[in-house]
């Protein structure tokens, strides 16, 4: 089936990004092989998501320079204002919704994996993907940690631009989990708690238990299972 693509949209950069390898006269089929290369290559290829976060940027969807100062509210405001700048008549939450085909059938859980890619393509504490085999993979893993830990009472993460995605979140939508570093975990746990999690900390957050230490992050490995999940 053809597919006519004009050229005025075909040479766009970001369209182009999007639908590499397209050819001249493109079917339907080519154009569903394109977009399918262009998912594998932002989830493994490093790189590539960065260009094509650059790009985005470029084409002037990007947060002030000075975003890494907000407080955790102002977030989602500023990023409407700022949406509202560029001439279209979209808040934060109308854009995440844009980026879906069958809008009746977006859960929870859906639009919060994409409000967290958001904050992450435009700017806002992005991921710096320091290992080679980061790329869109690991945005999302982040971003399913901080979902699921709205379930919860604590998040507790080293990471700051992580945590940071998530207070924006849990701010904009009224999600009461307490963020805390495993530094500051059971100082503020033990206030309020004199239970069995309170004593798996203390024992399992120790120096001896640190695996590596990373760019933004301490990997401790526990010797022991708490609720039979933590490893």
């Amino acid at each position: 089936i053809p597919f006519p693509f004009p050229d005025a949209v075909r040479s766009n950069e970001l369209v182009s990004m999007m639908l590499p390898d397209l050819p001249t006269s493109p079917t339907l089929s080519d154009v569903i092989h394109s977009a399918t290369l262009y998912m594998n290559k932002m989830l493994s290829d490093k790189e590539y998501y960065k260009s094509y976060r650059t790009a985005v940027r470029a084409n002037g969807f990007k947060v002030d320079a000075n975003a890494g100062n907000w407080e955790a509210n102002e977030v989602v405001p500023n990023i409407t204002a700022r949406i509202k700048s560029l001439g279209i008549d979209k808040s934060f939450e109308d854009f995440v919704m844009m980026g879906f085909g069958d809008k009746k059938n977006v859960d929870d859980f859906k639009f919060f994996m994409a409000a967290y890619s958001l904050l992450d393509m435009i700017g806002y504490k992005s991921d710096k993907l320091p290992k080679s085999s980061n790329a869109m993979n690991s945005v999302n893993t982040d971003a399913h940690h901080a979902y699921y830990a709205a379930f919860c009472d604590y998040f507790i993460t080293q990471d700051a631009h992580l945590a940071s995605k998530a207070l924006a979140l849990y701010e904009r939508f009224g999600i009461s989990t307490k963020i805390l570093t495993p530094q500051n975990a059971i100082k503020v746990l033990d206030k309020g708690r004199d239970d069995d999690l309170v004593l798996f900390l203390q024992e399992q957050l120790i120096e001896e238990n640190i695996e590596r230490c990373e760019e933004r992050s301490i990997v401790y490995k526990f010797t022991k299972r708490y609720l039979g999940i933590f490893t």
